[in-house]
């Protein structure tokens, strides 16, 4: 299922197969820092072709997208509809620790599900955010 684009990409990238929500990471402070400033963070796994006779290997791209985070809220339920499972209020700062978010993200990576985190601004401060799962 391809990944619904509303709002402007900043950047992605591949995180390794090892990338982990419960471990602290450079990665994983990027990702922090990008929902505290308000950045909606995209992450899919996907298998890389290793080439001829070559295994492939799983990595799980990471993409940012600047937009309004109840926006793209409601677009991603419009064009996902039943596929979506929606968890509000999700705390920030609890990434990079064990936690039942980190494990749900985890969860969901290793079931090959593509995540949305969607900040949640209140009083002008992105201190949460909506976990989305869509499943494969």
């Amino acid at each position: 299922m391809a990944t619904p684009k509303a709002g402007r990409s900043i950047e992605g990238a591949l995180l390794g197969e090892h990338f982990l929500f419960d471990e602290p990471s450079q990665d994983l402070r990027r990702i922090r820092a990008m929902l505290l400033s308000g950045i909606s963070v995209v992450l899919t796994p996907t298998d890389i072709p290793g080439g001829i006779g070559r295994t492939s290997r799983r990595e799980i791209a990471v993409s940012f997208y600047s937009t309004d985070g109840e926006q793209y809220l409601c677009y991603l339920r419009r064009v996902l509809g039943e596929y979506i499972t929606e968890f509000p209020g999700e705390h920030v700062m609890r990434l990079g620790s064990a936690c039942p978010e980190a494990k749900r993200l985890n969860d969901a990576l290793a079931a090959m599900c593509t995540i949305y985190l969607i900040p949640q601004e209140e009083d002008g401060l992105c201190l949460s955010y909506t976990l989305c799962v869509v499943a494969p």
